[in-house]
C-alpha cells in the first residue's frame, strides 16, 4: 500500500506542477514558453490580413477605373451618334432641296439639339477628269457640340445645281 500511495502522491505533484485540468496542455509544456511561438502566430495572422486587404483594395481601384472608362467611353459614343444622326438629317434636307449646297453656318440647332451647331464647306472637283454627266460639288457637313466633346464631319458629293448651264435646244427638237 505504500507502494501505491507514493505512486499516487507523484502523480498528485505532476498535476500540481503543470496546473489545474483546464489549464493543461497536450503538449505538457509550460505556458510561459508557449508565449513567443502565439505572438508570432498572431503577427502572421495579422499580416495576412493586411496583404488579403491591401489586394482587396487594389482589385476594386481597377475595377473602379474601368467602369469609369466604360462610362466615359458610353458619353462619348452617345455624342457621336446623335452627331451621325443631325448630319444625315441635314444631308437629307440637301437631297430634298430645303438647303442649297452652298459655303453656310455654322448655325445652332433647335430645341432639343439646340447645344449642337452646324456648318457646310463646299469644294469644286477641279481635280477629277471630266466625264460626261453632271458637274460634282464635294460638300462637307460639319456638325459640332457647344462642349467641345464631340465634332463629326460627313463628306458627300452632290450635283452643282449653281453652275449648271443651260444646254441649247436644237431647233427642230421639242422640249
Amino acid at each position: 500500500m505504500a507502494a501505491a500511495a507514493r505512486r499516487r502522491l507523484a502523480s498528485d505533484r505532476q498535476i500540481a506542477a503543470r496546473g489545474s485540468n483546464r489549464e493543461r496542455r497536450s503538449d505538457d509544456r509550460p505556458r510561459d514558453e508557449d508565449a513567443p511561438r502565439s505572438t508570432a502566430r498572431r503577427g502572421v495572422v495579422l499580416l495576412e490580413v493586411i496583404f488579403a486587404l491591401a489586394l482587396f483594395v487594389a482589385a476594386a481601384a481597377v475595377v473602379s477605373g474601368s467602369f469609369s472608362a466604360c462610362a466615359a467611353s458610353a458619353g462619348r459614343l452617345r455624342l457621336q451618334a446623335v452627331a451621325d444622326d443631325l448630319a444625315v438629317t441635314l444631308l437629307s434636307e440637301m437631297q430634298l432641296g430645303l438647303i442649297e449646297p452652298v459655303d453656310d453656318g455654322p448655325y445652332d440647332f433647335n430645341e432639343p439639339c439646340d447645344d449642337w451647331s452646324w456648318e457646310i464647306v463646299t469644294s469644286d472637283m477641279d481635280d477629277v477628269i471630266d466625264v460626261d454627266g453632271p458637274i460634282m460639288l464635294r460638300v462637307e457637313i460639319v456638325i459640332r457640340h457647344s462642349g467641345g466633346q464631340c465634332t463629326r464631319r460627313l463628306t458627300t458629293l452632290v450635283p452643282d445645281t449653281a453652275d449648271e448651264t443651260e444646254q441649247p435646244v436644237d431647233e427642230g427638237e421639242t422640249p
